[in-house]
């Protein structure tokens, strides 16, 4: 699920790779920015509960770019390259929530996730920039950040979910080149996340320059 992003000129902050210090700040803007996602699922104390996971997932190699300035992290985007839903993935998310509570996250991401996933694709789970920093074009250098890693990973294509209500971030993603691939409506959902359904978008990623050359 992916948060609108609202770009007017060129970034003026270098995307970086997120280190395992930066889990903190990336749990807070993840919970301000996308907290009906990760409320329902984590519960009291979400924040650092999500700072836990992030810096695990972090150590293990997950995908995580950054955006920061003087004040501390301004801009986070999650890139899954395939290991979402992993067993690896699964004991990280009970080691830090324990398993009751895993099997709860588990069943409430369920309802946003984007289906069955292909080893062709990679897909964006969040994009997140603070409010203090909007309208500097990092939503979209966070975007490009993905995409390039996804292509730099042999990925054909990209893939992301937006709740229909996000007008704004439908209508940015397709002057990016994603497009409509799948539709859900649901009622659950809608109880746990105030929307009425959301779109599995997509966009075609080219090989990287110079692929394929002897």
């Amino acid at each position: 699920m992916c948060r609108r992003v609202r770009p007017s000129g060129a970034p003026t902050h270098a995307v970086r790779v997120a280190r395992p210090d930066d889990a903190d700040g990336m749990a807070e803007l993840l919970m301000n920015g996308l907290g009906d996602k990760f409320r329902p699922a984590l519960g009291g104390g979400g924040g650092a509960r999500l700072a836990d996971l992030v810096r695990r997932e972090i150590g293990r190699g997950e995908t995580y770019y950054v955006v920061d300035d003087a004040r501390g992290l301004v801009g986070v985007a999650h890139l899954d390259l395939g290991r979402h839903g992993s067993p690896a993935s699964v004991r990280e998310l009970a080691a830090s929530l324990g398993w009751a509570r895993t099997m709860w996250a588990l069943m409430v991401w369920s309802l946003i996730d984007a289906g069955r996933r292909r080893p062709e694709d990679a897909y964006i789970e969040e994009v997140v920039v603070a409010e203090r920093a909007r309208r500097r074009g990092l939503g979209i250098a966070l975007l490009e950040a993905c995409e390039r890693g996804a292509r730099a990973a042999g990925r054909g294509s990209v893939r992301l979910v937006v709740v229909w209500e996000n007008e704004g971030a439908i209508s940015l993603y397709r002057s990016r080149g994603y497009s409509v691939v799948a539709s859900k409506r649901w009622w659950l959902g809608r109880l746990v996340y105030g929307s009425r359904g959301a779109h599995l978008m997509e966009k075609a990623l080219s090989a990287p320059t110079g692929a394929g050359r002897g």
